[in-house]
């Protein structure tokens, strides 16, 4: 094991997060900073300590105040805009909303996150519509490759195309305005997995060309976890319903109505957005568009470097490196694992101190994804590849 432990950036005393361990898998469940957390237990107080005041009385100002700020974010308007607890839900929501005809497809691909998969799996049992998942390559070379993956897996049948933005497995960056121009002149709608796009890449969600987006707030925007939104074209928003039908929400009120009110809940990761788009600049010193190139461009020098000491391609172009980048491991003895983590991941956990994910992605193959964010060094990912070294005897 390597003597030398490498420090956090100075920012990391804005986090909660536990600096004997080198924490370099911030995409998986974001980490809230300790200002958007006080704020959330202000709320929490605020909320029971006069509870119906607060629901029934403060509330829908503030509900209203957090997604017009969210909303502005996103470049879009907030009456287009509803919350949801996560990117999941969004996705569940729209599947169990489309009004389904005989003879329907839904089109997915081997990059989507397993539980939208499930989700598109379980809804086609119960409301027939047949499933097409089609292979999108990684490592790739150009966007083209990704385009015509998927146009050519749509069928006259196709009604939805769910595609993630940057998918979870792979990071893959998908060009999604680029697929919805292509879809034009099909049948098909489109919903977008955004879960990792709000904070990492610049988004309007209303010029993405889909007609539904959902997106996550707790990973790269930093809010407190339960947070996300389902954006909804104007046009589609009339056959939209929540999962939880409570009070208000019923057919014939607006887009709005049937969302706001979910049953009594703990509301205030909604809330707590706001004040996340504002203590990320305000504690980094850097806006969002900062942030993000900063992120990018230390995603960037990590791929290189790792991809150079495994002696692999980067496996993506430059261009389309995010926050994110999986990438391919030589083949090792050690098997794969079919449970949780990988023995890999295991042993970069216990014996190096490293919180980083292994991923199985394709027939036999091994991809490491590490997530590149403010409170990171470079340092640390030069002791994840010394590790590495000695593990994979390089």
């Amino acid at each position: 094991m390597a003597t030398t432990f490498p420090p956090y950036a100075d920012t990391i005393s804005h986090w909660n997060l536990d600096t004997s361990m080198i924490f370099l898998n911030h995409g998986s469940f974001g980490a809230a900073p300790k200002e958007v957390l006080s704020y959330q237990s202000q709320l929490r107080t605020q909320m029971e300590s006069q509870p119906l005041r607060f629901f029934m009385r403060e509330l829908p100002e503030l509900h209203l105040n957090a997604r017009t700020h969210l909303a502005h974010f996103l470049s879009c308007d907030a009456d287009d805009l509803v919350f949801v607890r996560n990117a999941t839900e969004g996705v569940n929501t729209v599947l169990s909303s489309i009004p389904w005809q005989n003879g329907d497809r839904v089109l997915i691909t081997n990059h989507g996150y397993q539980a939208c998969k499930n989700s598109v799996m379980v809804n086609a049992q119960r409301y027939g519509f047949e499933v097409d998942e089609i292979e999108v390559p990684y490592p790739y070379q150009d966007d083209d490759q990704v385009v015509n993956a998927v146009i050519h897996g749509v069928t006259p049948e196709t009604r939805l195309v769910l595609i993630d933005h940057i998918s979870s497995p792979t990071a893959l960056f998908f060009p999604i305005e680029r697929i919805a121009v292509a879809l034009r002149g099909t049948n098909a709608e489109l919903l977008v997995d955004g879960a990792h796009a709000p904070g990492m890449i610049p988004l309007d969600v209303t010029q993405t060309g889909a007609q539904y987006y959902t997106g996550n707030c707790h990973k790269w925007l930093c809010a407190p976890k339960g947070a996300a939104f389902l954006w909804v074209h104007k046009e589609y928003q009339s056959q939209m319903n929540p999962l939880n039908i409570s009070k208000i929400n019923v057919k014939g009120d607006s887009f709005q109505d049937r969302f706001y009110w979910g049953g009594t809940q703990d509301v205030t990761p909604f809330l707590a957005i706001s004040k996340a788009i504002e203590t990320l600049p305000n504690i980094t010193g850097m806006s969002f568009s900062d942030l993000m190139i900063h992120h990018r461009s230390m995603c960037r020098e990590v791929t290189q470097m790792l991809c150079q000491m495994l002696e692999q391609p980067i496996p993506v172009p430059e261009n389309r490196i995010t926050n994110m980048c999986s990438i391919p491991l030589p083949p090792l003895e050690m098997p794969l694992s079919p449970g949780v983590f990988d023995p890999l991941q295991e042993q970069l956990y216990y014996d190096y101190r490293i919180e980083i994910p292994i991923i199985n992605f394709g027939p036999n193959q091994r991809f490491i994804r590490p997530s590149c964010f403010i409170y990171n060094t470079f340092e640390q990912y030069n002791y994840l590849a010394t590790s590495l070294t000695k593990i994979l005897n390089i």
